[in-house]
Formats: C-alpha cells, structure tokens, sequence
C-alpha cells in the first residue's frame, strides 16, 4: 500500500515548500516539506545549515518519508481499526508532524 495523491498534497500544503534549509520552531534544520533528520534513514543525507535541494529531491523524500516511515505506523493498527482511505491520509500526515499516531490508539 502507498499514500493516496490527496495525503501528498495535503501534507505539502501544511508543510510548505523550502528548497533551503531553516529551523524549524524549536530549532531543527529542516528542508524541503518538512524534512528533518529523523529523516535521515530515508534521505541518506544530513540536513545541515546552508543545503539546497531541488523540488523533485523535496517530492521524492515527502513521498518516500510518507510511504516508507509514517504509513507503516498508521497500517500497524490497521486490522483493530479497519481505517478508510480518507482516516489513512489524515493519520498519516497527523504521524508525520508528531512522529506517531501511538497514543491516538493505544
């Protein structure tokens, strides 16, 4: 299974677009659509002050992030919940601004 278009597009549109890194609120580097660090077991690349990235590089680490990272949190509750694409897309992006969805479910 893979994130829906409107789960890509939603999480773009809150995150916004940065092809330079900046902190984030609480000081992170981060780049692209909210790409950080934590990211970096999908990016392969530490986001540090000064970088510059693409936006086929910004899309392709959101989706990859997305897919590969916060989907499986959501699917792992899958069976006890039975989510509807519409619930998949919201948990997912919820998970990528707060990192889980674990406390929502357990």
């Amino acid at each position: 299974m893979r994130v829906s278009k409107k789960c890509i597009e939603m999480v773009k549109e809150f995150e916004g677009l940065y092809l330079e890194t900046y902190k984030d609120a609480v000081g992170v580097n981060t780049i692209g659509y909210g790409i950080t660090n934590a990211d970096k077991d999908i990016t392969g690349t530490t986001i540090k002050k000064g970088m510059e990235i693409d936006k086929a590089t910004a899309e392709k680490w959101l989706i990859d992030s997305l897919n590969y990272k916060y989907l499986p949190l959501v699917m792992k509750y899958q069976g006890r919940y039975g989510f509807n694409t519409s619930q998949i897309d919201a948990l997912v992006s919820f998970a990528y601004n707060v990192g889980s969805i674990d406390q929502l479910t357990d």
